[in-house]
């Protein structure tokens, strides 16, 4: 995912995901709580980054603080944690937080000495220590005992968010999950590591910039649950958490001819357009979709209902590249129009018949 990498290297290989990996459980599933989103409206932006000093104060303040470790000691059920500060003066502050709670906490830095290193890590392995308040360090490389990530340093990298909550992916005797406590909003802002991805390699800042306008126009955003307050993937509708089910409002529409007419196509045996449009792969009909609305002015949310017309999803992880339509594309979309056109028409007939029979009514002896 880093910049540069497209200018040295020829393709992106995938082997698996993050999903594919929880699903196989060779990495332990998480549950993300967004426990206070912090208002970083004021904080400049430097070298793509928050400006530290000014994203420090904010994060110190005494009411952030205190919700960390308050909400910690209700949720975290004493789990092995892992805490990411924004630098030294904020890791300190909460490592003297936790521990004026009675909880057992220990501080390090990307300066701190090697043999000191060890210590710490040694106490908090063996569970002497189960808050490990750290800045600088402990993102990549971890190898300990950790069941909770406490974030609490807000970034706009999509790697470090990834690394960061990837500390508490790795499989132990008895771990259940890893609970994911977001002070920093960087899932609201960024979304869930497993909803994350890139499909090609990154050239420069355009291609950064491009990455980040294409991922806010197609992928909705994880959202809270209105029970307990977990972060759900944005097209759940059930919180894995608490078990609450939310039910969506109906947009269904009944719509006659074409789609009458491709069901029962597929019904009998025979390939449809549709059928024909999934065997070219998402990516290129993404990329014809794409081609096609900027010509004829069609809204991202357009696009992309038309994409989940043809695939039963939304569009996730796919390139802004615009393409020419093939021949199946302008059918399937011609066909559509048709059929959008004749339920319009459909509708007001419908109409105008029940206002002629109130008419009648109104007239009757």
């Amino acid at each position: 995912w880093s910049k540069g990498m497209g200018e040295t290297w020829d393709d992106l290989v995938i082997p698996t995901t993050l999903s594919d990996l929880i699903a196989e459980k060779w990495l332990a599933p998480f549950r993300v709580f967004a426990a206070a989103k912090p208002d970083l409206s004021g904080v400049k932006i430097v070298a793509g980054e928050f400006h530290e000093g000014q994203l420090s104060e904010v994060m110190s303040a005494r009411e952030i603080v205190a919700d960390v470790v308050s909400n910690w000691l209700e949720k975290a059920e004493g789990r092995q944690t892992l805490l990411f500060a924004v630098d030294r003066a904020h890791a300190a502050t909460l490592h003297e937080q936790f521990g004026a709670a009675g909880v057992g906490t220990a501080y390090i830095d990307g300066e701190t000495p090697r043999e000191e290193r060890g210590e710490i890590l040694g106490s908090y392995s063996r569970g002497d220590v189960k808050v490990m308040c750290s800045v600088g360090t402990m993102t990549t490389g971890v190898d300990v005992p950790c069941q909770c990530i406490v974030d609490a340093a807000p970034t706009k990298s999509e790697i470090r968010h990834v690394q960061k909550i990837g500390r508490g992916l790795r499989t132990e005797p008895g771990k259940a999950d890893c609970l994911v406590f977001d002070h920093a909003g960087n899932c609201l802002r960024l979304g869930l590591p497993t909803d994350i991805g890139r499909k090609t390699l990154r050239t420069g800042a355009t291609d950064e910039k491009e990455a980040a306008e294409a991922k806010q126009k197609t992928e909705p955003l994880p959202r809270e649950c209105k029970v307990c307050g977990c972060l759900m993937p944005a097209r759940s509708r059930v919180c894995e958490a608490c078990g609450t089910e939310f039910k969506r409002p109906s947009d269904v529409r009944t719509v006659d001819g074409e789609l009458v007419e491709l069901g029962a196509a597929k019904k009998a045996g025979k390939e449809t357009v549709a059928d024909r449009l999934r065997k070219q792969g998402k990516q290129a009909v993404w990329s014809q979709i794409v081609g096609l609305g900027n010509r004829r002015g069609w809204s991202d949310g357009r696009k992309s209902h038309f994409y989940r017309d043809i695939f039963g999803v939304w569009p996730r992880s796919l390139d802004n590249v615009p393409h020419a339509p093939t021949p199946e594309l302008a059918s399937y979309e011609h066909a559509k129009r048709i059929a959008w056109a004749k339920s319009q028409a459909s509708k007001r007939a419908g109409a105008q018949a029940s206002q002629n029979d109130m008419g009648a009514l109104a007239n009757a002896p």
